[in-house]
């Protein structure tokens, strides 16, 4: 796998991150990503990544070092790197924010089971009230004296999303509505957005909706947003980043229902390509056995992109991304699908070798060779789906 990679290519663009001129020299580019996929593919911790490099010495090779070392390659807060700075404001009094008040009057609510309506306007109002509150004794401190420029780059974060979760609610509030577009839900990730699924137990759901692709076993991830974006508009853009790869359209198209629109299906057969599914309008009466048995085989390969989704929940970390941050979640689920491509890779070359084995079993030489048929056959299809990751131990996914 270590010669699969080609680490050179990235290092002058990866180095670019760092000043020159000051602070500690940066690692290399093939310690930072090898350390990434290691831990992706073992499914540890970052103080366990560190303590099996230290440990493993075809893992040191694997992220560039030379020779064996006893010692740790690096610090396991670099994986994971948080800073806090606090800060005091030399004010004469202290002003009261009523904080323990209302907790007890939100709680007096939310433990009910079914609160009348009145009852929650109400609760809304005094949190509301505490909210705007709070807001005006930070304006009156920065009357008072105190700048900004105080506070750490984590607390001017938090002092934003709280304003525009204030500004927010009230609107709802004064307008009496049940929505608004970029609804805030988290305060440490205003990134993230509900998104309505209505299913049973979890009507809504929260994380980073993806599209992606299957192209010879190998899963491309084209799109990554955290909005509720309708994913049918992606078919056009992964056709032809498969023709741009390829050099050719595909033969055939398999994708889920909502992909199969009126406007995909006349854009694919204008191109020669056949979409997967049964044909617009009322179902026939009769349907002939050829078919059916399309029909059946077609289902048989979009399978594929589902057992990639089900592998990358179960086998890697795609179930528990634990980032905060927008960026590092959607590196967090490149990372899990690169690393889940770097398996594919290898598990065909260990089929590979087994297949010219001299003292290989006929039963499992027919296997392999029986597998590798349906890739060669399979090698013109694309799978399509989009899928929701969330980013904590539950896992949707979007149909």
């Amino acid at each position: 796998m270590a010669e699969l990679i080609p680490w050179s290519e990235f290092e002058s663009d990866y180095a670019e991150n760092f000043p020159t001129f000051m602070g500690a020299p940066a690692k290399s580019f093939r310690m930072a990503l090898g350390a990434l996929i290691i831990k992706e593919k073992l499914g540890i911790s970052d103080i366990e990544t560190v303590e099996q490099i230290r440990e493993n010495p075809y893992l040191q090779y694997f992220i560039g070092q030379l020779t064996y070392s006893n010692e740790p390659p690096f610090d396991p807060s670099l994986l994971v790197h948080i800073l806090y700075k606090s800060l005091k404001v030399k004010i004469n009094k202290k002003p009261r924010t009523y904080r323990k008040i209302a907790r007890k009057d939100y709680l007096a609510v939310a433990k009910q089971r079914r609160p009348l309506r009145n009852k929650k306007i109400q609760a809304i109002k005094k949190q509301l009230q505490y909210i705007k509150r709070n807001l005006a004794h930070i304006e009156q401190l920065i009357e008072s004296g105190a700048t900004l420029q105080s506070l750490s780059q984590k607390q001017y974060k938090t002092l934003l999303v709280l304003t525009e979760v204030y500004r927010q609610q009230l609107w709802l509030f004064e307008n009496k509505k049940q929505s608004i577009s970029d609804r805030i839900v988290s305060l440490s990730q205003p990134h993230i957005r509900p998104i309505a699924r209505g299913k049973a137990g979890k009507p809504v759901e929260f994380g980073a909706k993806l599209s992606a692709s299957c192209i010879e076993g190998y899963v491309f991830l084209d799109r990554i947003s955290w909005d509720n974006f309708n994913e049918s508009g992606d078919l056009k853009a992964q056709i032809e980043a498969f023709k741009n790869y390829t050099g050719y359209y595909p033969e055939s198209v398999h994708a889920d229902r909502i992909y199969r629109t009126r406007v995909n299906r006349a854009w694919c057969k204008e191109r020669g390509i056949r979409i997967s599914g049964p044909p617009l309008g009322r179902p026939p009466a009769n349907v002939s056995k050829e078919t059916k048995k399309q029909a059946l085989q077609d289902e048989r390969i979009r399978n594929a992109i589902e057992g990639k989704f089900g592998q990358g929940k179960r086998r890697f970390s795609l179930n528990r991304v634990m980032a905060k941050l927008d960026n590092t979640s959607q590196t967090a689920i490149a990372i899990t699908f690169l690393v889940m491509n770097l398996s594919t890779w290898l598990r065909r070359v260990f089929c590979v070798f087994l297949c010219h084995k001299p003292k290989i079993t006929p039963i499992y030489g027919a296997m392999i060779i029986k597998s590798y048929n349906w890739v060669s056959y399979s090698q013109e299809k694309v799978m399509s789906r989009s899928r929701l990751n969330c980013p904590s131990s539950a896992m949707s996914a979007v149909s």
